[in-house]
């Protein structure tokens, strides 16, 4: 029997992961709109303190004795958009986009000092099981792998931990898809427990392992599941989200 898709479900079709990728996508083009904005808002604070030397506003006091603060506000507009269409300047601020983007749609990796780090930091045996989960798309897949592998290499935790991959059956169960819909728009690495106000001891321990200096993996934190078939109390569901843009 298939399931459908619904809300933030754990599914592997491929309209899922056009709305993820719309998510993605959408998330990029904010971040460009607000480099732009933030570029003319430099531009805009150059001209401005160029116009308040006292030599320009000798010259400005001559030219605009009769204009009205709304046409001087507009001179400086002028004095932005002249800037802007400027060759070197339009170069410069579409360079930084480009960089910026390329960046943030980087995929997040694990580099063997990192995953040396996590691994060395875990070093009690946690009294249940930790499943690695990820969403729907390949960069949250890849980055669950890798995270995965980095806890194994603990001796502590090696025999504890398994990774849900795409297609087991721990992937597509239905706790899975309860969790994704309750876990919403949250993005980065949730570490669901059975009651977030009284977590395991190795909730506590993954965590300021994943948060350390040097593990370099952001936006890790606690959560709870409001679901019919949350972990067991002794149990903890590492779930890779998307990539946070900020």
């Amino acid at each position: 029997m298939v399931r459908s898709c619904r809300g933030y479900s754990r599914c592997y079709c491929g309209w899922h992961r056009d709305v993820s990728r719309h998510s993605e996508l959408a998330q990029v083009k904010k971040y460009s709109q607000d480099l732009r904005d933030d570029a003319q808002q430099q531009i805009r604070i150059a001209v401005q303190k160029e116009l308040t030397e006292p030599k320009i506003q000798e010259q400005i006091a001559k030219a605009l004795q009769q204009k009205t603060e709304e046409q001087f506000q507009g001179a400086i507009n002028k004095g932005v958009a002249v800037e802007l269409h400027k060759p070197a300047r339009r170069t410069l601020i579409n360079d930084a986009i480009k960089n910026e983007i390329v960046a943030k749609m980087a995929w997040r990796i694990l580099t063997e000092s990192q995953s040396t780090t996590i691994a060395e930091s875990l070093q009690y045996s946690p009294i249940g099981q930790v499943s690695v989960r990820a969403g729907a798309l390949g960069e949250q897949e890849h980055y669950a792998s890798l995270l995965s592998r980095a806890m194994r290499a603990s001796p502590s935790w090696k025999d504890h931990v398994s990774h849900a991959a795409p297609g087991s059956l721990a992937a597509l169960t239905n706790a899975g898809d309860e969790i994704l819909e309750f876990l919403g728009a949250k993005c980065g690495i949730a570490i669901v427990v059975n009651d977030v106000g009284h977590p395991p001891d190795s909730a506590r321990q993954l965590e300021a392992a994943l948060k350390r200096k040097g593990a370099g993996v952001g936006n890790v934190g606690l959560s709870g599941c409001d679901c019919k078939n949350p972990p067991k109390p002794s149990d903890i569901w590492l779930y890779v989200l998307e990539k946070c843009y900020y």
